[in-house]
């Protein structure tokens, strides 16, 4: 492959250096500000009984609730306190205690914003409760609730605080829908589509009702939902682009190429706008039309107008297939023009990195502080030190960024169990899901992990029993209830509760691809093989997945099926080469054909 030239990166604009913000410095709690003003307020006596009664507060965390007497200072103080020193549950309990005995906004907004910043849901939620009986109309406190709801998969109360908003809080109705499903990450995508699908009961005849629904369908790869939904966004919106790009997305997925086409064709026909002809040709480069797409993108390119879209997706395919200089001059004149400065200063160090310039790399990764790019930049910075440090300073980078950075702590965690594991040290992966599962138990995704980590480790009975307790928490989530039934069926004997709660997951969710191949599964396990093959033949029509067609073709194999089993496996062998259950399986059945 060529090599850009050495002097790649001279022609840096000066807007580089001049946006980009500092180095962050390590977080301080907001609390002490406030706490600080009511400590001269009550005097030094007081200041003296809670620097005593603190250091019982703030204990190793094992006390579940505050002495009586305790005021509201010495409450807010022991809460800072554990925060500094990590103890999130700890401050969250202090925090719950300390708003039950105040009626300043001020100070029940910041233990709100502070539990829910550390991820302490349950309390978050609480508090906020509290905060609605001060002042029923904050948009903030409903937000809150709203959002700690959709993460703990408390759906009727998340849509009680969502349809507050939607009455009061926006221009209209529409505008909410719009603004939620900007605010909703994708690990809360399965949970915030079964909020937003009652919420579209009373607003059936909305667009961007029907539209946040399908989007978070695709999201889910709830493909039925998704093509339902973006339809009826289309009909209500004929003239409205996201819509119709929506439903040729939809169209795609299914299979329906060439209505996909049609219809992007006839969102372009009503405007024809360089944003909309760019998002056509993303279409075109997803229906596998490759030289049609970069050849509207270059003419797109050369439009007068804001045709950032299209130089944007011009650099990303150059990065992609490794011709780096192009890439380095369409990213470097995206930035000189102020478009998208975090974007391309992330994609300009991965260039740096992948031409083997690792100090250049990292310095321009660290400049990646803010926006969606921000926690893979300091990934990319924690694996450059790995390579040249070690494994324990990449560790240790990235615990002092989560910590320094709330927002991003459960993506440092799981970065950073991902490096233990890959070492091959899975008991300290272990003992890291241990800690993070004890420091926020209200998040599902490190209770999950650390049950897979027990799976993967052997302790069988461990991993299956953290994920009763979490289905326990979470019985509506279709995800954990899919979960613990797949495990069950490849761990362990008892077929049919797996069963039942896969089908649990199937009743809350029916038109997942996933957990119909895992109904496929588990039907198999029971010997309901003609019924299993139906669900297993829908959710391979729905995605393109080997694991799902691993499983058809065992189906298929077990009903006498032989040579539409071996084509299954092998086709699924193309898309899928290095899986090695496929290979053994393809192996096995060519000795018995």
């Amino acid at each position: 492959m060529r090599q850009p030239p050495p002097d790649l990166y001279s022609g840096l604009p000066m807007l580089f250096h001049s946006r980009m913000p500092s180095e962050s410095a390590p977080a301080r709690p907001r609390r002490w500000g406030v706490v600080l003003q009511l400590l001269a307020l009550t005097g030094t006596a007081s200041l003296a009984a809670c620097a005593t009664q603190g250091n019982a507060l703030s204990g190793a965390g094992t006390a579940q609730s505050a002495p009586a007497n305790a005021s509201l200072s010495e409450l807010l103080a022991a809460a800072d306190r554990a925060t500094m020193s990590g103890q999130y549950p700890l401050a969250a309990r202090w925090y719950v205690q300390a708003v039950k005995l105040t009626d300043d906004e001020q100070v029940v907004e910041d233990a709100a914003q502070d539990c829910y910043d550390h991820q302490q849901l349950q309390a978050t939620m609480q508090i906020a409760q509290r905060w609605l009986v001060i002042n029923p109309t904050s948009q903030q406190a409903h937000e809150l609730a709203a959002m700690s709801a959709i993460k703990l998969y408390q759906v009727d109360a998340a849509v009680e605080q969502l349809q507050a908003l939607l009455d009061s809080a926006y221009i209209t109705p529409a505008a909410g829908f719009m603004e939620w499903l900007n605010k909703i990450p994708a690990t809360d995508a399965h949970a915030a589509l079964a909020v937003m699908k009652k919420l579209l009961m009373s607003h059936a005849q909305m667009a961007e009702a029907n539209y946040a629904v399908a989007r978070l369908a695709e999201l889910t790869d709830d493909l039925s939902t998704m093509m339902s939904h973006a339809q009826r966004a289309h009909e209500l919106a004929p003239f409205w682009s996201p819509a119709g790009f929506l439903l040729a997305r939809a169209q795609l997925l299914r299979g329906q190429t060439e209505l996909a086409m049609q219809t992007g064709q006839s969102v372009v026909k009503n405007d024809d706008s360089l944003a909309t002809r760019s998002e056509y040709a993303s279409l075109l480069l997803a229906a596998n039309k490759p030289n049609e797409a970069v050849q509207l993108w270059k003419e797109l390119e050369q439009s007068e107008g804001d045709n950032s879209a299209a130089v944007r997706s011009l650099a990303y395919l150059d990065y992609q297939v490794g011709n780096f200089q192009s890439a380095f001059n369409r990213f470097n004149m995206l930035l000189n023009s102020g478009n998208s400065v975090s974007e391309c200063i992330f994609y300009l160090a991965g260039i740096a990195e992948r031409t083997g310039a690792a100090a250049e790399a990292r310095q321009l990764y660290g400049r990646v502080q803010e926006g969606q790019f921000a926690m893979s930049a300091q990934l990319r910075i924690a694996q450059i030190i790995k390579g040249s440090e070690g494994l324990t300073n990449a560790l240790t980078y990235l615990q002092t960024y989560g910590e320094t950075n709330p927002e991003e702590m459960l993506l440092s965690l799981q970065a950073r169990a991902q490096m233990l594991s890959e070492s091959g040290d899975e008991a300290a992966t272990l003992k890291l899901y241990d800690q993070a599962v004890r420091d926020y138990p209200d998040v599902a995704s490190l209770r999950m992990s650390r049950a897979f980590q027990l799976i993967k480790m052997d302790k069988i009975a461990l991993g299956i029993q953290a994920m009763r307790e979490l289905v326990q928490s979470r019985p509506q989530d279709p995800a954990a209830l899919n979960a613990l039934g797949y495990t069950l069926l490849d761990h362990s004997k008892q077929y049919q509760q797996g069963y039942e709660y896969i089908e649990a997951a199937w009743r809350s969710s029916p038109d997942s691809a996933a957990i119909k191949d895992s109904m496929g599964w588990a039907l198999f396990k029971l010997d309901r093989k003609e019924e299993s093959l139906v669900y297993l033949q829908q959710a391979a029509g729905m995605m393109r997945d080997d694991e799902i067609e691993l499983h058809l073709g065992e189906v298929l194999w077990s009903l006498s099926r032989h040579d539409e089993a071996l084509a299954v496996w092998q086709k699924a062998l193309e898309h899928a080469p290095d899986n090695k259950s496929l290979q053994e399986r393809i192996k096995r059945a060519g000795k018995l054909h």
